[in-house]
C-alpha cells in the first residue's frame, strides 16, 4: 500500500513539473498574429543581431533620447523582436538592453528598426552612403521610402546640438547628400522631370521645408 502512495505522489509530482516547464515554454515562446509573420520566432535568434557595446568617451549629447524606447526590430529573415531601443547617434550605434548589459545592434543584420515613441512611429534603416571618397554603414531615419529613399541623417554639432543631413538612395548606388534645392531635385528625379515640376508648383511646395519635401519624394515614388 505504501509503495502505491508513493508511486502515485511521484506521478502527481512529476505531472506538475510538466505542467510548469510546459508554461515556461508557452510564456517565452513567440507570439504569432495575422498582421505579424513572426515576433520573436525564437528569442534566441536575437544572440545573433547584437554584439559587445563600449563606453563612448565623448562630452556632450552623444544620444538622440537617453532613455530606452520600446521599439521592434526587424531581421533579414522576417523576424519581428519587441525590444526597447535607444540611438546613440554620436557613433552610430543602435544600443539594447539585454540581460541587464547594454549591447550594440550589428547594422548589418537588420533591416529596419521602428521606434514607438509618444504614439509615434520613427523608422531607422542601416544604408551604406558615400562620404567623399570612402563608402560608410550607418543608420538613418527613412522618411520616403520607394526606388528612391528619402533619408535624415542625425550628426552631432557642438556639445549638446544636434544637426541633421538629408541624403538620397535609389536603390543601386549608396546613399548621398543633395543640395535641398529644386534644380538638385529635379536632376534626382530626372525620369520624371516634368511631372515632379508640375507637382511642385501646382502644391506650393517649399523644398526645404521637410514635410513639403517628403511629399515630393513620395509623389516621384508613386508614379510607374
Amino acid at each position: 500500500m505504501k509503495e502505491t502512495l508513493l508511486i502515485f505522489h511521484l506521478i502527481i509530482a512529476f505531472g506538475f513539473n510538466l505542467k510548469a516547464q510546459l508554461s515556461n515554454e508557452v510564456i517565452t515562446s513567440p507570439i504569432h498574429t495575422n498582421q505579424k509573420k513572426q515576433v520573436q520566432k525564437n528569442s534566441s535568434n536575437l544572440y545573433f543581431l547584437i554584439m559587445e557595446s563600449f563606453p563612448l568617451e565623448e562630452k556632450g549629447r552623444i544620444f538622440l533620447t537617453n532613455n530606452f524606447i520600446e521599439s521592434t526590430i526587424f531581421s533579414f529573415e522576417d523576424e519581428q523582436f519587441e525590444v526597447e531601443l535607444r540611438y546613440r547617434f554620436a557613433d552610430d550605434e543602435m544600443q539594447i538592453m539585454h540581460q541587464e548589459k547594454i549591447k550594440a545592434i550589428v547594422p548589418q543584420k537588420v533591416k529596419k528598426l521602428i521606434f514607438k515613441n509618444d504614439g509615434k512611429e520613427q523608422i531607422f534603416v542601416p544604408m551604406e552612403y558615400s562620404n567623399k571618397k570612402n563608402v560608410n554603414l550607418g543608420y538613418f531615419e527613412l522618411l520616403s521610402d520607394g526606388k528612391m529613399k528619402l533619408l535624415k541623417q542625425f550628426q552631432k554639432s557642438g556639445k549638446e546640438k544636434i544637426k541633421t543631413v538629408l541624403f538620397s538612395q535609389n536603390e543601386t548606388e549608396p546613399a548621398k547628400c543633395f543640395k535641398v534645392k529644386k534644380s538638385s531635385i529635379l536632376k534626382l528625379m530626372s525620369d520624371h522631370k516634368s511631372s515632379v515640376a508640375k507637382f511642385i508648383v501646382e502644391n506650393k511646395i517649399n523644398v526645404k521645408n521637410e514635410n513639403d519635401l517628403k511629399k515630393v519624394f513620395d509623389y516621384y515614388n508613386s508614379l510607374p
